[in-house]
């Protein structure tokens, strides 16, 4: 897969998430308390994760492939 992307009005399911990201960037969203605003998630071509968030001021936050965060970019 390359993008998961959530129905409008929803945000992808925490059970997903947790399949689907490296461990350590799953453990970053919660303990940031974003893990259940996850509207899409996107693959890098570098291998790291892009995270989308909804009705936050952080708009995205970008993981390298080891789950560390390397960008934030607000809205």
């Amino acid at each position: 897969w390359t993008e998961i992307d959530a129905a409008d009005n929803t945000t992808l399911p925490e059970t997903l998430l947790k399949k689907i990201l490296n461990p350590k960037a799953y453990d970053e969203l919660v303990k940031r308390g974003y893990v259940n605003l996850v509207e899409n998630v996107e693959r890098t071509a570098s291998g790291g994760m892009k995270i989308e968030l909804d009705k936050i001021v952080i708009d995205e936050i970008i993981f390298d492939i080891n789950g560390t965060v390397v960008a934030v970019i607000e809205d």
